[in-house]
């Protein structure tokens, strides 16, 4: 058993650079159209509350003070239909809301966080499955479909904040 490999006892075999995986293309392509799209709502419908900042693979935590937050990130991969020249994969992504809203005249803002995070999880949801982005906006052959498998709302126990803050995860196959 060894403990360090020594590179020098075994040459690369590889003598080309290995370029990035479709799925890394496939989910930046992810936040940007929902980045473009989101804003092109909010300024369809005049409502400030559906703009929203759109991260790809955050690590930070989201400060509820940035507001309306998207992260976009990799959540599995399954392979099949290998063969020693192709592979089909199915990948799910994780498209995480975060809202938070103040109380605004006689409207709660639980009730406010609530019905925001509803509506942008729709519209998100809608944007995704609209036909014209059956491909997400690549090229036929890349992309066979995709579909959103489920949004998980936060429970509201879990919720002990002045901002009224709440989230969903969206998980697009």
């Amino acid at each position: 058993m060894l403990n360090s490999i020594n590179p020098g006892t075994f040459p690369a075999q590889i003598d080309i650079a290995i370029i990035p995986a479709n799925f890394e293309f496939v989910r930046d392509q992810i936040g940007s159209l929902l980045k473009v799209e989101l804003d092109n709502q909010a300024a369809f419908w005049g409502d400030e509350d559906l703009t929203s900042q759109v991260f790809i693979e955050r690590f930070t935590p989201i400060d509820r003070a940035e507001g309306n937050c998207i992260e976009v990130g990799i959540m599995k991969m399954g392979f099949d239909n290998q063969t020693p020249i192709s592979q089909r994969n199915g990948v799910d992504y994780a498209i995480d809301v975060f809202v938070n809203a103040l109380e605004k005249g006689d409207d709660d803002g639980c009730y406010l966080s609530g019905a925001k995070l509803h509506r942008l999880a729709g519209l998100i949801r809608s944007i995704i499955q609209n036909p014209i982005y059956d491909k997400l906006g690549f090229a036929p052959g890349l992309i066979e479909r995709r579909s959103i498998q489920n949004i998980q709302f936060a429970q509201k126990e879990d919720n002990h904040d002045t901002l009224n803050s709440r989230m969903a995860r969206i998980t697009l196959h």
